[in-house]
C-alpha cells in the first residue's frame, strides 16, 4: 500500500515536470508581440532625439534693441536681396507682395532659403515676422542661423499648435538642441487656419553671444541654451511640411510668408 502510494506520487511529479516543459517550450517557440511605445511624430531627417547640454531660463519681457545697432534689414519688397527663388513639385520660394513665401507640397519635406550676401554673422540679435497661411498639423517654420552652408547651421523652429524647438544640422544630419516644448506665448493657430482667420504671425528672434544662444517669440525669451558648434555665419528661413493636413482645409500644403526682417548688432 506504501509502495502504490509512492508510485502514484512519483508518477504525478514526472506528470507535473513533463507538463511544465511542455510549456516551457510553446512560450519559447512562440514569440509574443509587444506593443509598440507611441512617441511623438517630428518631421524628418531627424538623426537624434536627444538634447545637448541647455539651460532654460524664466519667460521675460524682451530687452530693447537700440536702432543704432542695426546692421542690415529687408522688407522683402526687393527681389533681389540675396533669398533667390524656386519652384519644384516639393515645394517654392518666392519674394511676392513685399514678403518671402515658401509653400512646401510633400509631407515630410523641408525646405530653406539663405541670404549669402549678408555676414557671415558672429555676435547679433535677428527678428523677424513669421506669418503662416496654411498648413499641416505638424508643420514648423522659423529662421536659420550661423549658417556656414546648407549642410552647417542652427534653427529656431514655431509650430502651429504653439510648440517650439532649437534645432541643429551638423555635416548634413539633424539633431534636437531642446526638445519641442508648448509655450503660452506662442498661439496655438490650428483653429485660425481651419477658420482660414487672419493674424497667424510670430514675430520670432534670436540673440547669439558667443557659445550663448537666446530665443525669443512675441516679445517674450522662451529659453537660453549653450552650444558651441557654430560660432559665426549667414542668417536665412526654413518650413517643414508635417504629416497630414488639417482637417476641413482645402490645400495639403504649408505656406508661411516672412517679412520685416532685421538684424542688430549684438556686442
Amino acid at each position: 500500500m506504501i509502495r502504490n502510494t509512492w508510485h502514484r506520487i512519483l508518477f504525478l511529479g514526472l506528470s507535473i515536470m513533463l507538463i511544465s516543459s511542455v510549456l516551457a517550450c510553446v512560450s519559447c517557440s512562440t514569440p509574443t508581440t509587444q506593443p509598440s511605445q507611441v512617441e511623438q511624430v517630428t518631421p524628418p531627417p531627424y538623426t537624434s532625439s536627444e538634447p545637448t547640454s541647455s539651460s532654460t531660463t524664466p519667460l521675460e519681457a524682451e530687452p530693447s534693441m537700440p536702432s543704432s545697432g542695426l546692421i542690415y534689414e529687408d522688407d522683402f519688397s526687393n527681389p533681389d536681396t540675396g533669398f533667390g527663388g524656386a519652384n519644384s513639385a516639393d515645394y517654392a520660394a518666392a519674394y511676392e507682395n513685399g514678403e518671402y513665401h515658401i509653400t512646401v507640397n510633400t509631407p515630410n519635406f523641408t525646405a530653406w532659403g539663405l541670404n549669402t550676401e549678408v555676414g557671415p554673422l558672429k555676435d547679433f540679435a535677428l527678428e523677424i515676422d513669421a506669418r503662416l497661411i496654411s498648413g499641416y498639423v505638424l508643420n514648423s517654420y522659423g529662421v536659420i542661423f550661423r549658417a556656414a552652408d546648407n549642410n552647417n547651421f542652427y534653427s529656431f523652429i514655431v509650430t502651429a499648435y504653439g510648440g517650439y524647438r532649437i534645432e541643429k544640422m551638423l555635416d548634413g544630419k539633424w539633431s534636437l538642441l531642446t526638445i519641442t516644448k508648448e509655450s503660452p506665448k506662442i498661439p496655438n493657430l490650428t483653429t485660425k487656419l481651419l477658420k482660414k482667420e487672419s493674424g497667424n504671425t510670430n514675430r520670432l528672434k534670436v540673440v547669439c553671444k558667443g557659445a550663448k544662444i537666446d530665443v525669443y517669440a512675441n516679445d517674450s525669451l522662451l529659453t537660453t541654451i549653450m552650444n558651441e558648434s557654430f560660432t559665426s555665419g549667414y542668417v536665412g528661413v526654413i518650413v517643414t511640411a508635417g504629416e497630414s493636413p488639417l482637417e476641413g482645409t482645402t490645400k495639403s500644403n504649408t505656406h508661411v510668408a516672412f517679412d520685416n526682417l532685421k538684424v542688430y548688432r549684438h556686442e
